[in-house]
């Protein structure tokens, strides 16, 4: 017979088995344990609430203080419970990038949702007057002609009214019109509408916001500010008012409102702060405007070598868009840590006697929150050492 841990029946048994076959967190059973922060389950997903709270809070007050309306990218987190503490904390409502994002936003009881990217005709645009109709508060944006019309047969089909936002290329030719008289016309077919309604201009300059140098992010902002001044301008002469001017980002919250281009910030990540925000100077006196509130815990599995052991977070537990690696945290510059293939990463001494054992575990500051928010089910949410609740990422992967 097999010897079995006297453990086993505990960790592995039909409790904890239907946990795992629900899509609970195998970490349900550590929740209000004093310690348990340090005994997850890994790799896992860690979120601060203490931290993130104070994020909150200094977000709400900074918009609060500049007198502009905050909407948060709601894509950073795609937690329910984080955009209700958001809109608590005085956020008007939220942004989301996808229908699929907004149908789990709105099903969570979410109102005042803009969905920040253009909807194609077909499934996409269908679902969207689907929701709408429902009773559900989401707003779209546009930014040509011919979809501006399929959703406007949509809209009357159903008999909803569609709240529009003309979306205005910034400078990252992604998305939006290409010009103020461009944005003009299609601002004219959504006021001749009798089922769409114009809730403003989107503006969103988000190639700006890594930009390390606070001068070159000040710079570029001051661009947009005037192309948005343009495009307004070009709308005003069409006598069509101009509600909302919605953009910017975590990277330019201090310069957005002193422009006075943008009356609502869609800031997102100063949730979770990240490695590749770390080095952006947000308010040109490289003050700590937020801290990190997101972490990814992982344990030594295997240690075969001399100053370096394998950890059991890789590529499928963190995301990056430059190539930046997680950095251990808290940081006293004794380990690095890199992910080396999809399951494993390696973490190894760069200064003292290398004292790492195998099932020693380690927090690391993420480098990119987005993406790597959308490889977890659930955040671990933790207070100090202790495992407080488990919520999950709602709208992981809806499109």
């Amino acid at each position: 017979m097999t010897n079995r841990h006297p453990l086993e029946n505990n960790i592995w048994g039909s409790t904890i088995k239907q946990r795992c076959i629900n899509g609970r967190s195998p970490n349900a059973g550590l929740m209000g344990k004093e310690g348990s922060r340090q005994q997850l389950c890994t790799p896992c997903l860690v979120l601060d609430l203490d931290a993130l709270e104070r994020n909150l809070s200094h977000m709400a007050k900074l918009c609060r203080d500049a007198k502009i309306a905050l909407r948060p990218h709601a894509k950073t987190h795609k937690s329910i419970e984080i955009a209700r503490r958001q809109i608590d904390a005085g956020a008007v409502g939220i942004c989301v990038a996808t229908i699929g994002e907004a149908e789990v936003f709105a099903n969570g009881g979410i109102a005042k949702i803009l969905i920040t990217s253009p909807l194609p005709p077909g499934p996409k645009m269908v679902r969207l007057i689907a929701l709408i109709a429902s009773g559900a508060d989401v707003s779209c944006v546009v930014d040509d002609q011919h979809c501006a019309a399929c959703l406007d047969d949509l809209a009357k089909q159903a008999d909803c009214n569609v709240p529009v936002y003309i979306d205005i290329d910034t400078g990252r030719h992604r998305t939006g019109v290409a010009s103020p008289g461009d944005a003009a016309l299609l601002a004219r077919r959504v006021i001749t509408s009798d089922k769409l309604q114009l809730g403003g201009l989107q503006a969103y300059a988000g190639h700006l916001s890594h930009l390390n140098d606070f001068e070159d992010r000040k710079k570029g902002a001051r661009e947009t500010g005037n192309l948005v001044a343009s495009a307004t301008a070009a709308l005003i002469d069409e006598n069509i008012p101009i509600p909302v001017v919605t953009g910017g980002s975590t990277g330019t919250v201090t310069i957005d409102p002193q422009l006075g281009a943008l009356n609502e910030l869609q800031c997102g990540s100063y949730v979770f702060m990240d490695v590749e925000y770390d080095p952006v100077d947000l308010d040109g006196r490289l003050s700590c405007l937020f801290e990190p509130a997101l972490f990814v815990r992982t344990t030594v599995i295997s240690k075969s070598q001399p100053d370096m052991a394998t950890t059991d977070a890789g590529w499928k537990h963190f995301a990056t868009k430059i190539g930046t690696p997680p950095r251990i945290w808290p940081d006293n510059g004794s380990l690095n840590i890199k992910p080396q293939s999809d399951e494993h990463g390696t973490l190894s001494v760069i200064a003292g006697e290398d004292r790492l054992q195998i099932g020693d575990s380690f927090e690391c500051w993420i480098p990119h929150c987005d993406p790597t928010a959308n490889l977890f089910s659930h955040y671990h949410v933790v207070r100090g050492d202790t495992l407080v609740d488990i919520w999950p990422v709602d709208a992981r992967g809806a499109i």
